[in-house]
Order: structure tokens, then C-alpha cells, then sequence
């Protein structure tokens, strides 16, 4: 009977040696589990690195197609000048014929309108026949300036200053019109543009060249208000 459970015993303790080492067996088959485990988490990190890329080229895209648009043509500033604003001007000497409607400055003239000034030697200053009109005064059809003509038209914090010259300016007040003759010149910033003439139409920007001579800057005529197309009738440039 001894002899019976010693050998029970023995079948017991050499069968639960089997299963452990049977479980042993199992554990060992699967170790590759864990490398697994981290690849699949690999393949996670990898697709949302992807979809952040995506997202990343969908906004680049996003900006190609819908640029900022912080150059500005150097015209673009005048499309924004109030041509309704009062008219101050002061010179050393003037003479004003009230039949004609006609007042002559010489000598240190000044204009000024809204944000803009312009000095010059001389100007005439034309109204409706007639009729008075005074400094400030809103009922000025037609300002001519010759001798050394300059504007300056004040910027802002997000634009700089523009200047420009010429020989004569012309305004022609109620077609919101300014003309510049006889080496004519703008320049904002980096910006130039050098002709003949230049003719600025103040509401829409639009403006007409003839005779372009010296720098005329890429950036601005890539620039210029509408479109960059020019319509040429001999040395007449006309851009819109």
C-alpha cells in the first residue's frame, strides 16, 4: 500500500513538473507578442504623423492659393485720397480774377487735400466764373502747379510715405484725376516709377504711363491696381 502511494505521489509530482514546463513551452511561442504590441503602436505614431503632415500641407496649400496681400501697388494709397475734402493753399503772391473764376499763387505755393501736399512755384487755381472761393474752399474744379512740383501724400504705420515730381501737376478735381508731365516721377519705399507722363485716376488707382524711362520697379508693375496688362498705342502705356 506505501509502495502504491509513493508511486501516485511520483506520477503526481512528475506530471505537474510536465505542465509547467508545458506552460513554460507556451510562453516562449508567443514572445514575439510584445514586439507585436510596439509595432502596431509604431504604425499608430506613424499614421497620425502622417495626418499631421497632411493637415500641415493642407494649410500651406491653403496659403499658395490665398496669399496675404501686403504689397500693395504704390497707386493703391492715392485709389484711397479723398478728393471731396476742403482744399487748403497759401503763396507769397496771388492775383484772383472772380469774372473768370481764376486764382494765380506764386511764389513758396502750398496745396493741401486730406492727407496729401503739394508744393510748387506756382499754381492756378480754377472755379467756376464768378463765383469766390477762399482757402478751404470745396468749389476748386482744377489746380495746375508748375516750377518744382512735388507731392507728399502721408502714410500710415502699414504704408510709408509716397512722393513724387514732375514739371506741371495737374488735379482735375471732379474726375478725381491727377496728371504728371515732363519727367515725372512716384516713389514709395523701394518702389519707382519714372515717365513722361503718369496719369492717376484717384478713385479706382488705375493709371496711365507714356514714355516709361529709367528703374520702373518689378515688384510695383507687378503690382499696379487691377491688372498688369498693358494696352500700347506707340509709346502710350496704359495699365488698369
Amino acid at each position: 500500500m506505501k509502495l502504491l502511494l509513493k508511486k501516485i505521489i511520483l506520477i503526481k509530482i512528475i506530471f505537474i513538473f510536465i505542465i509547467q514546463n508545458s506552460y513554460a513551452d507556451f510562453e516562449n511561442s508567443f514572445s514575439d507578442n510584445i514586439d507585436i504590441k510596439k509595432e502596431t503602436k509604431s504604425e499608430k505614431s506613424n499614421q497620425s504623423e502622417l495626418s499631421i503632415r497632411k493637415q500641415i500641407e493642407t494649410e500651406n496649400n491653403k496659403k499658395k492659393l490665398n496669399p496675404k496681400k501686403n504689397d500693395e501697388s504704390v497707386f493703391d494709397d492715392f485709389s484711397k485720397h479723398n478728393t471731396n475734402a476742403p482744399i487748403y493753399f497759401q503763396g507769397r503772391m496771388a492775383e484772383f480774377s472772380k469774372k473768370n473764376g481764376i486764382l494765380n499763387l506764386i511764389g513758396n505755393v502750398t496745396l493741401v487735400q486730406d492727407n496729401t501736399t503739394l508744393t510748387a512755384e506756382k499754381a492756378e487755381l480754377i472755379g467756376k466764373p464768378d463765383s469766390n472761393f477762399a482757402t478751404g474752399s470745396t468749389s476748386i474744379q482744377k489746380a495746375i502747379a508748375t516750377g518744382n512740383v512735388k507731392v507728399l501724400k502721408k502714410g500710415t504705420i502699414a504704408s510709408p510715405d509716397i512722393n513724387a515730381s514732375a514739371s506741371l501737376i495737374e488735379f482735375l478735381i471732379p474726375q478725381k484725376i491727377m496728371i504728371l508731365k515732363g519727367k515725372a516721377k512716384f516713389f514709395k519705399a523701394q518702389e519707382v516709377i519714372n515717365a513722361e507722363y503718369i496719369e492717376i485716376n484717384l478713385d479706382t488707382g488705375n493709371i496711365r504711363l507714356q514714355e516709361t524711362h529709367g528703374a520702373v520697379s518689378p515688384k510695383d508693375t507687378m503690382n499696379l491696381k487691377k491688372s498688369t496688362n498693358f494696352k500700347e498705342k506707340s509709346s502710350d502705356k496704359v495699365i488698369k
